[in-house]
């Protein structure tokens, strides 16, 4: 490795130079190009356990996809890009697959998408830091529905917002997702790409100022699918009994721009996947 000094700055490549910083580091590096070529990485023998990482690492992108979709609208909760943890938190329940060979492991939500249970989708605040008590659900699994009861909410007791904005509400997402199997050289949900994702979000009402709230109940059923691949005239129902359904919860913060548009603020407030329920 070696540090340029006294001479124009510059970054990318000049020849078969390459020349980057680093996040702990003021200094420009250089380093020469090289490494294996792509079609030995492809084809040698000694890069075999390359190609099985590489594999299941393009496996581990798309279900973080998948959780992506799933938590779309949590994004103005998120404070941070979720891709990197969402793909280490795969990459765990990818490993946990002992009936395939390495290379080809699955990543089963349906078998262990109970270790996605607690995860924040923050870095600065927690979802309990923000609002603390017990929310219950009851799942309802002939029906793909829940009912979730969220505790009194009593300002400065347990709840505790962030900053000084003047309206706040929470989010609710219940939705399906999908096992990752490898055929045919790639990670895919089904052979047929019959399978669509679904979701569904509840939001409350803004509330403003410091008013104390009741406790209050909402019921998130579900939608059924037109499954458009298979038959354009009729529908189906995709959220069957070998889907794993999850349930998201978050908190807004927003600014009034008239008194009955709130716009929010992206980046502020909490969230976290609360429950994960396993196909029976």
């Amino acid at each position: 490795m070696a540090i340029l000094k006294n001479l124009t700055e510059f970054s990318g490549s000049l020849g078969n130079i390459s020349a980057y910083r680093r996040k702990d580091s003021d200094k420009v590096i250089l380093r020469m190009k090289g490494g294996a070529s792509k079609k030995k990485i492809k084809t040698a023998k000694s890069f075999e356990r390359t190609r099985e990482l590489n594999a299941e690492w393009g496996g581990c992108a798309k279900a973080a996809s998948s959780l992506r979709d799933f938590l779309v609208h949590m994004a103005p909760v998120a404070d941070y890009n979720l891709s990197g943890s969402l793909t280490a938190l795969a990459k765990n329940i990818q490993t946990c697959d002992l009936m395939h060979p390495k290379g080809e492991r699955a990543i089963l939500f349906s078998k262990f998408g109970t270790l996605l249970e607690g995860f924040q989708l923050n870095k600065k605040n927690s979802f309990e830091s923000i609002l603390r008590g017990s929310i219950n659900v009851q799942f309802h699994a002939e029906h793909r529905s829940v009912d979730i009861q969220l505790p009194e909410i009593i300002h400065g007791i347990n709840f505790l917002p962030i900053g000084n904005y003047a309206a706040w509400r929470i989010v609710i997402t219940f939705g399906s997702l999908p096992d990752l199997f490898f055929f045919d050289k790639k990670y895919g949900s089904s052979l047929d790409g019959s399978y669509r994702q679904v979701e569904k979000t509840w939001y409350s009402d803004w509330q403003f100022g410091t008013k104390n709230i009741e406790a209050q109940q909402c019921t998130i059923e579900l939608p059924i699918v037109t499954n458009s691949l298979i038959d354009k005239t009729t529908t189906k129902e995709l959220t069957n009994t070998s889907d794993t359904l999850a349930i998201a919860v978050g908190i807004t913060f927003g600014s009034p721009i008239t008194d009955q548009l709130v716009k929010t603020n992206k980046y502020v407030g909490a969230g976290k996947i609360l429950s994960v329920y396993l196909p029976s």
